[in-house]
């Protein structure tokens, strides 16, 4: 009787239950391929895999049963596709409606720089000085960012330059090593023994991050007072 009872019960788990682990298995399927569906070429992403293996890189391309990321090695870049019927968690840095952040510790919320600068006015006079900033993202490549430096021309004393700007990176924020070219502009101010201008910067540049803390940082930027205009080149390193 005992072996009848286990028997029926085995049949009536078989019946009710293999359903809804298949019902399961199908809806987590649908979400996954969701998820992937959102991805677009260039997103940092991480996959999970069914065998316990995880798998971080740059998404190349999608196909319908594949997903192939360039997997960025101590030497070269290497590209590797893998089946999404393997994939059971998808995360990205551009995270989505069901889709998980991508490394949270590892985003880039704020950083500093440091910078050594060369440059001319219209004129044709040179100038030179030091200074510093910083940023802070408001989303994945946008970022509020301020700097003042000290300066000179060959042939006048001091005075100060200070700018608060937007700025558009074209790299993402969880970047842990590479190019990332900026855009940057807004409001600039030139100040000198107790008198204030206040005019426009616009500029671009590029950090090289070496680390996911430390980086190369060079800079081109116009400033633009009136009928007064210089440009500067900085070279310096920027923290994150």
């Amino acid at each position: 009787m005992r072996y009848i009872t286990q028997a029926i019960t085995v049949i009536v788990f078989t019946m009710f239950l293999t359903p809804h682990m298949d019902l399961m298995a199908a809806s987590k399927d649908s979400r996954i391929r969701t998820q992937i569906a959102a991805l677009q070429p260039g997103d940092q992403v991480k996959l999970k895999l069914a065998s316990g293996s995880e798998a971080t890189g740059r998404l190349e391309s999608l196909a319908k049963e594949t997903v192939t990321l360039q997997v960025e090695g101590l030497k070269n870049v290497t590209r590797i596709t893998y089946r999404i019927a393997d994939i059971t968690e998808v995360m990205t840095d551009r995270a989505g409606p069901g889709i998980p952040e991508l490394n949270p510790e590892l985003r880039k919320n704020a950083g500093t720089h440091a910078f050594a600068a060369v440059g001319g006015c219209q004129h044709g006079v040179a100038l030179f000085g030091a200074g510093g900033g910083g940023e802070g993202f408001i989303t994945n490549n946008l970022a509020l960012s301020g700097d003042v430096g000290v300066y000179s021309f060959t042939d006048t004393n001091l005075f100060g330059l200070a700018a608060a700007n937007a700025t558009i990176h074209f790299g993402s924020r969880y970047r842990l090593r590479g190019a990332d070219p900026y855009l940057t502009g807004g409001w600039a101010l030139a100040f000198a023994g107790g008198s204030f201008a206040s005019g426009i910067n616009a500029g671009g540049g590029l950090n090289y991050w070496m680390n996911d803390r430390m980086g190369l940082r060079w800079e081109a930027r116009a400033h633009i007072f009136g009928g007064e205009s210089a440009l500067i080149s900085r070279v310096g390193i920027t923290f994150r």
